[in-house]
């Protein structure tokens, strides 16, 4: 079975900034997706859908996202993240 370990770990960052309403937090994790490497092909996906995910809850943070597209990113996270 595949290492989805980077994914994982992005997704449990988002989420940590989230719960704790850190709005630098939550960026710097966004921004943190793009300096990672994955080792395949699902895990790339998996690192795309959290960084969308991620740039949903920054547009939230600015007032420019839909309720029901940050419950869906969040939804998603703790998918991952789990």
């Amino acid at each position: 079975m595949e290492q989805l370990v980077q994914s994982k770990h992005s997704a449990r960052m988002l989420l940590a900034a989230w719960d704790s309403a850190d709005m630098v937090g939550i960026r710097s994790a966004v921004d943190l997706t793009d300096t990672i490497s994955p080792v395949s092909t699902c895990e790339a996906e998996r690192i795309e859908m959290i960084r969308e995910a991620g740039g949903v809850l920054c547009q939230w943070t600015e007032g420019s996202s839909a309720p029901v597209d940050v419950d869906a990113s969040l939804h998603l996270l703790r998918h991952f993240a789990a």
